[in-house]
């Protein structure tokens, strides 16, 4: 018969083995075990539905989110193209001179004439004009912004590099020319008769060889050449035809096309004989220029 102290300390062994499993001589079983010794480790790698929604939102608002940015940045581009596609063509002109991505201070381009106003660019361009005039001696009716200038520009060429057609800006094979870098024995070889040049332009029905600012053809310059006018202007063949080059025998060419020997109907047929695009001006208009050129 147990007595009341040994009932005590029995008790106290139970307790004891239930509070640490290792006093415990019997087998702990699993829910003492887990009491014992926490939880059981979880299992990252378990994919719960849950967890896959999750991960299915996150992948979706990622993939909205970047065709948001890609429409984005199409419509600016979209934008940009037509921008472009609108510009002043003396912008344009500006632009292609920096194709490539080389900055326009390697090419020696002002970034103004680049990106100024056409009111802006037209003050700069006269201004260089009246220097070089100046310098040159050259009269007035050569300079940007006369009447002579205005109406070559609209009927004739834009620029100085232009050759017929603008072949120097299309995929042709003078894309690129820049003929106010070559001496006036290039230019001659670029403009004889039946050379590369001339038979590029028969075979699109222009009998042509028009080159330059003013669109002088081969023969006159061959002219020109053959009755030493060129010499007496300074010319000869190791001459560069660069824009005062080609402004020297405008002058000479007009000139003598407005004599004053010749009344104001003769000199009309004289300029339409020399620039085949006063053809499209009418008389009055080409009155005006006559007159400038004339000095009136």
């Amino acid at each position: 018969m147990r007595t009341t102290f040994q009932d005590k300390r029995r008790k106290r062994k139970e307790a004891a083995a239930q509070g640490n499993p290792e006093l415990s001589i019997s087998d702990p079983g699993v829910k003492r075990q887990s009491k014992a010794l926490g939880s059981p480790p979880v299992d990252l790698n378990i994919v719960t539905p849950l967890t896959r929604k999750k991960e299915n939102d996150s992948e979706n608002k990622s993939k909205e989110n970047t065709d948001s940015l890609t429409a984005f940045a199409t419509g600016w581009m979209e934008e940009i193209r037509q921008a472009f596609a609108d510009e002043d063509p003396l912008f344009k002109e500006q632009r292609a001179s920096l194709e490539g991505g080389v900055p326009d201070y390697y090419k020696g381009i002002d970034i103004d004439t680049a990106f100024d106003s056409k009111e802006s660019q037209d003050k700069r361009n006269k201004s260089v004009d009246q220097n070089r005039a100046a310098g040159e001696n050259l009269p007035s009716f050569i300079i940007q912004g006369s009447k002579f200038r205005k109406a070559l520009s609209g009927v004739e060429a834009k620029n100085y590099r232009t050759l017929f057609g603008n072949a120097e800006e299309k995929k042709t094979p003078f894309k690129d020319v820049d003929i106010t870098t070559m001496p006036m024995k290039d230019i001659f070889d670029l403009v004889k008769k039946n050379g590369k040049f001339h038979k590029f332009n028969l075979a699109k029905g222009k009998d042509t060889t028009a080159i330059g600012k003013y669109q002088m053809v081969g023969n006159t310059l061959r002219d020109l050449k053959d009755r030493n006018i060129l010499k007496d202007l300074g010319i000869d063949d190791d001459t560069i035809f660069n824009e005062n080059t080609q402004d020297k025998i405008a002058v000479h060419l007009a000139e003598r096309r407005v004599r004053s020997k010749f009344s104001i109907a003769e000199a009309r047929k004289e300029m339409r004989d020399e620039w085949e695009g006063f053809k499209k001006l009418s008389d009055k208009e080409l009155d005006a220029i006559i007159n400038e050129v004339r000095g009136g």
